[in-house]
């Protein structure tokens, strides 16, 4: 049972902390949390337990170890709780907008510093960081077949010019499991990372670690989410894709999502992915 206020203890250690910030691209065994960390296995087994008992991690047992990842419901509460202070604080920045003061407001979108004049010409609505990207294609297939084609067959509807490697793309993988690795196999036999699951629910939910910084390179270290859901609409089924953290490019926040929104981005290899449905019909 997930309890807001045990979550947020837990999470005060920051070796604990550092345990539980290894789990956020997928499932993993003591073994590999416990690496590189300066304390023992042991003491990483206990700060699990922690974990545990505060409903932010569940385990299940795989072979002899056991297998830890995020617990989703554990970890909404204590998103929940932070939720109310942003909601009440951009209440209090609508009532400073529309009170006209003229001192400036220490709010930056970017790099750029909103004052009294321009916050006036602001939407109420505004997001600060920048918004998701979100396309919808209907495609003529199942949500089970739009899923398979989607996940297993990506190498046949990927536009084999946007890559990585060095020499053409032979094959696009994505291991059917949460924290598989997603990659690219190059035909000089090069290897390149794009990111990892994060979610494999068939035949409706996809989400995916991307894995590429804002110059387009793999980093271990970064990535955005990309979520997409099939969803039975009819004969057809509705394909909705979001590209979500684009704030996590920093200054080149809005570029990026240009690019991502843009024919040559997600427009387009939806739209691939499409015709390569209807070709195959």
């Amino acid at each position: 049972m997930a309890n807001k206020d045990r979550a947020i203890a837990a999470l005060a250690d920051p070796t604990r902390r550092a345990i539980f910030e290894r789990l956020r691209l997928g499932p993993l065994p003591v073994a590999a949390m416990a690496r590189g960390l300066p304390v023992s296995r042991p003491a990483v087994s206990q700060h699990l337990k922690v974990l545990r008992e505060a409903g932010l991690v569940d385990d299940r047992a795989e072979g002899a170890q056991r297998i830890y990842r995020i617990d989703p419901a554990g970890l909404g509460a204590v998103r929940a709780w932070f939720d109310q202070f942003w909601e009440a604080n951009l209440g209090s920045f609508r009532a400073e907008v529309e009170a006209g003061r003229e001192k400036e407001i220490s709010l930056t979108a970017g790099d750029r510093l909103i004052t009294p004049q321009k916050a006036r010409r602001i939407p109420m609505n505004l997001q600060i960081k920048p918004a998701p990207v979100r396309k919808t294609i209907a495609v003529d297939a199942s949500p089970s077949r739009a899923f398979e084609v989607f996940t297993s067959r990506m190498i046949r509807w990927w536009r084999p010019e946007h890559h990585i490697g060095l020499s053409p793309m032979k094959e696009l993988v994505l291991e059917p499991r949460v924290g598989g690795r997603w990659y690219e196999v190059d035909e000089d036999g090069g290897v390149c990372e794009w990111g990892k699951v994060v979610a494999f629910e068939p035949p409706s939910r996809l989400v995916l670690a991307w894995q590429f910084n804002q110059d387009w390179k793999y980093d271990a270290n970064f990535f955005t989410e990309l979520e997409v859901r099939f969803i039975a609409d009819g004969a057809m089924t509705r394909v909705e894709l979001e590209h979500r953290n684009l704030e996590r490019f920093g200054d080149k926040a809005e570029e990026v999502h240009a690019a991502l929104d843009s024919k040559d981005g997600w427009t387009g290899a939806l739209a691939a992915f499409a015709a390569h449905i209807e070709q195959a019909t």
